[in-house]
């Protein structure tokens, strides 16, 4: 049980720093703070019955609710995050960071160097 839950909380703390990745910096302490509370409350409910069995089995159930917590909050910021990308144009064939590079001549060599110089 006790190896369940220490992969569950690899699993969870892979997706954190996904949401770090992502910036998600203000969706984690909510995440945090509802984790602690399943937790606690499992403890409170389970240690009183089972002892140190009951310990574990909160332990499973907090890193179990992190895990769909964290991967619900994910889900919604990826989605969030690549929306604005795009809103952005960084998903735009060709990304320009000079204005001087968006001429038709840089483009179509641009397009050449890309494709091999096979027209399609």
């Amino acid at each position: 049980m006790v190896v369940g839950c220490g992969a569950l909380s690899y699993c969870s703390c892979l997706i954190g720093f996904a949401l770090t990745a992502l910036g998600q910096f203000r969706l984690q302490l909510p995440w945090f703070l509802a984790t602690a509370g399943i937790t606690a409350g499992a403890c409170a409910l389970l240690v009183r019955t089972n002892g140190l069995e009951g310990a574990a089995m909160a332990m499973v159930i907090g890193n179990a609710s992190q895990g769909v917590l964290g991967g619900v909050i994910l889900r919604h910021a990826s989605r969030k995050s690549t929306l604005k990308r795009i809103a952005q144009g960084m998903f735009s064939r060709v990304y320009a960071p000079y204005p001087h590079w968006q001429s038709r001549w840089n483009r179509e060599k641009f397009d050449e160097s890309v494709s091999g110089g096979i027209h399609v």
